[in-house]
């Protein structure tokens, strides 16, 4: 599996141009949400563990590392996909506890109907008081994986197929 990450990562830098010179530096936005807390700590956790992220303001060109989670990257969030879901596939991970939490992120990002499960709407919520509470989006980014890794561990013991 770290092979095909590892693949993955030169891929990517290899097709962000001069990204290549900087292949485990990661750039997105810097008013972070759920989606780009997921994939940012999907990234770190099973794409590249020497992952490391800046942050752009909206609308300015980001000329560092590999682009995820903004409208001109490879990564980012389809009328179908989250950017978070995207990553997933293209990584090929078939964990059972991250693609439920795939479907949580999906529940929030594209599920327009607003209501979401409740599991889902709370861990939303927990991430987006998170990134508002912390002004620094890297020291967020840290907090949120903190929970994330607490979810992972929890969906881990879940049994397959249940909510």
């Amino acid at each position: 599996m770290r092979k095909v990450a590892g693949l993955l990562v030169c891929l990517l830098a290899a097709s962000a141009g001069e990204a290549a010179q900087q292949p485990h530096v990661y750039s997105t936005r810097d008013v972070l949400e759920f989606d780009a807390c997921a994939s940012a700590w999907l990234i770190k956790r099973f794409v590249d563990p020497q992952a490391r992220f800046t942050f752009h303001p909206s609308g300015a060109l980001i000329t560092d590392g590999i682009p995820f989670n903004t409208p001109e990257a490879a990564w980012r969030t389809t009328q179908t996909m989250t950017t978070y879901e995207l990553i997933l596939r293209d990584a090929h991970l078939r964990d059972a506890a991250l693609i439920r939490l795939g479907e949580m992120v999906h529940e929030i990002e594209l599920t327009y109907s607003r209501s979401f499960n409740t599991e889902a709407s709370a861990l939303n919520e927990r991430i987006l008081a998170l990134t508002k509470q912390e002004p620094d989006p890297a020291k967020a980014l840290e907090q949120s994986f903190i929970v994330l890794d607490g979810v992972y561990r929890a969906l881990q013991q879940r049994p397959q197929g249940s909510s």
